[in-house]
């Protein structure tokens, strides 16, 4: 894969030679950049491509996929909010941008702009998902769980995604028994949808004293998870060793 990517490459340089003014060229070459993970290349690149074009939505949209990538989230913003002035009818920048202000906990922006991307996109998942999850995050549970219904309206599949945040909601009431029927309700749906939901139920089982069906969920959860969860690993082992001693 690397050398077709290199040779992607030349063929582009050669493209250069012949008109060093075409902005997509620039983008091209970012995108190739970003896909062997060299990310302060790619950010070259489309920056080439922005000088080429100012106008070129497209090349801020995709430089900012690479700040994320680095990790610098006010860069980001900065070019998913210029995408959104250059084309503000197109959903997908509200999205994303809406998916920084989540994650940095501005969720009355995540909000707003997800409710901007859904008056462009009425039926687009993704913003009734996160919409969703920002109104978790404030409290506001009755509009988050309109939301989140929407979605498995919409789509099927996110009925999981549904039930583990209502579960949340239940433990937080400390309605462990409902947490558990949601718990088991995804598994029934999928057993390997998401490692931690065994854990998840375990927590609850071992909150209830029922330390025996504890740990088969816990056994499982070390069992399933993968490199992603090593923390949550080592927390899990740690309560087998303390229950299997009661």
């Amino acid at each position: 894969m690397l050398k077709q990517y290199d040779l992607a490459l030349t063929m582009l340089n050669k493209s250069l030679e012949i008109d060093p003014d075409l902005a997509e060229t620039y983008l091209l070459k970012g995108k190739i950049y970003y896909k062997k993970k060299d990310y302060e290349k790619a950010v070259e690149e489309f920056t080439k491509a922005i000088e080429k074009d100012p106008k070129y939505e497209k090349a801020y949209d995709e430089r900012a996929w690479v700040f994320e990538k680095l990790e610098d989230l006010e860069l980001a913003l900065a070019d998913y909010t210029q995408a959104i002035i250059i084309n503000p009818v197109n959903s997908s920048y509200y999205y994303s941008r809406a998916r920084l202000f989540h994650e940095t906990r501005n969720f009355d922006a995540a909000i707003e702009d997800c409710t901007k991307a859904l008056i462009i996109k009425p039926d687009d998942v993704f913003s009734f998902i996160l919409r969703g999850r920002s109104y978790f995050s404030l409290k506001e549970y009755d509009h988050a769980f309109i939301d989140l219904k929407e979605a498995v309206k919409l789509n099927p599949v996110y009925k999981k995604l549904y039930l583990d945040i209502e579960a949340d909601y239940h433990i937080m009431n400390k309605d462990y028994d409902l947490a558990i029927e949601n718990y088991t309700k995804i598994i029934s749906i999928d057993e390997d949808w998401y490692a931690l939901i065994y854990k998840k139920r375990g927590m609850c089982y071992e909150l209830q004293e029922l330390n025996y069906l504890a740990l088969q969920d816990y056994r499982t959860f070390v069992s399933k998870a993968g490199e992603g969860f090593k923390d949550e690993v080592e927390d899990a082992k740690e309560r087998i060793e303390r229950l299997s001693e009661k």
